[in-house]
Parts: C-alpha cells; structure tokens; sequence
C-alpha cells in the first residue's frame, strides 16, 4: 500500500517549491475515510517537466485504489470559484490540509454561482439519466450501476441547495436529503432509497428498479422548477 505521507513525500522531491498546498476534500474530509482518498494540490505553475516527474508516483496513488489527484496552479485555483461553486462550496465546508498554505479560507462562493451550477447540474443529470435509460432500459444490471453517480451528483446538489437557504450542512447524508427534500417540496423517499442502496442499507429490487427510476426523474423534474424559482 501506497501511503499518504509516502505519496506527499516523493512529491514535495520531485516538486520542490512549486508546491503550496495539499489538501484533502470530498467524502474522505467528510467522513474521515481512510482510502478512496481525494486530493488537491496547488502549485505555482505545472509544466511538462513536473506532469512526467510526478507520472511515476501518481501512478502508484492511483493503483493503491485513490481517485486521480487533481493537479492546479494557485492562478486556475483562485479563479476557479465562479465555475465550480458548488465543488468549492464542498471544500470549504469539508477539507483537511495536510500540506503547505490555507488558501481555501480566501474563497468567497456567490450565491449566483451557486444557484446556476445547481440548476446546471440538475439539467445535467436528467438529460444523462434519460439517455442512459433509454439505452439500457433491457438491462437493470446496468441500470442499477448508474444509481451510484446519480446519488453523487444528487447529494452534492441537495448540499449546494442547504447552502443557498443559509441551512447548515451536517456530516449526515440522511439529514442531508430530509431537509433538502422539505425545503424544496420533493418527496425524499426515492432519493433515501438510492442512498441506502449505495450504502447497503438496503439494496433496490430488481422488480421494484423501473419504479424507483421513474420516481427519480420525476421528483428531479420538481426540483429544478424550484432551483429556477429562487
């Protein structure tokens, strides 16, 4: 196993000053999870010179089963907020630095931002949603595949709509839903199904899957009317 603290090691060698900040985000800051691990690292500038000399042990990061780290200067990272409101939005809520400066306290999310990448990421995901159905409506092996970045995108977007009603967002992934669900007139149970799906709560029936995609289109529908009201 390819370790945290060997990986930041061999890149603080191969990086030298270029490097600024490390900093973990995602599920891995949220609940402490201790692989599958999210990173961020900020540099000065990233030339061909450090993309080949980091190949080799970022390779290794991602063999020992961790995301691809994501790799950006401190110019694309303080510019990036407005793009990425809702990612952002994430990481400054959720995030461990374990490495160099604390550039995150700089961001500042508008509310704009916010509110146009939820209602993009919505969009978004129904037109996937749709279109994957279509194609795979013969194969519920495939069909139950989809529900795991569908229920990805979908909390994420229920995290970005807590935020625009100034509603705390807690390390509960059920509180997450209730309240995003009552806040904007949806039903939860869908929703609360795919999560317990995803964490083998309780996994969705084959005969029950055709229902539980069809709610799921319907209540997004829903929620992107009311992302559109506020």
């Amino acid at each position: 196993m390819y370790s945290i603290e060997k990986y930041l090691s061999d890149l603080t060698k191969v990086l030298g000053d270029s490097l600024k900040s490390v900093f973990i985000y995602g599920s891995a800051a949220r609940f402490e999870q201790k692989n599958n691990i999210n990173l961020m690292m900020i540099l000065d500038s990233f030339c061909g010179d450090d993309i080949r000399a980091c190949t080799k042990i970022t390779k290794k990061w991602v063999c020992s089963k961790n995301p691809m780290p994501v790799f950006i200067t401190y110019d694309e990272w303080k510019s990036s907020s407005d793009t990425y409101a809702l990612e952002y939005s994430d990481i400054v809520d959720f995030h461990k630095i374990i490495y160099g400066k604390d550039y995150i306290s700089q961001i500042a999310i508008k509310r704009d931002d916010l509110r146009l990448q939820c209602e993009r990421e919505i969009k978004s995901l129904l037109m996937k949603l749709r279109a994957f159905y279509i194609l795979n409506s013969n194969s519920k092996m495939r069909l139950k595949g989809f529900l795991l970045p569908c229920c990805n995108t979908f909390m994420t977007i229920f995290r970005g709509i807590l935020r625009l009603n100034e509603i705390p967002v807690k390390n509960d992934d059920n509180y997450i839903i209730t309240t995003a669900a009552n806040v904007c007139g949806i039903s939860e149970e869908v929703f609360q199904a795919i999560l317990d799906n995803k964490t083998g709560v309780s996994k969705i029936k084959n005969k029950n899957l055709y229902n539980v995609l069809d709610n799921l289109i319907s209540e997004l529908e829903i929620l992107l009317c009311y992302v559109n009201s506020i």
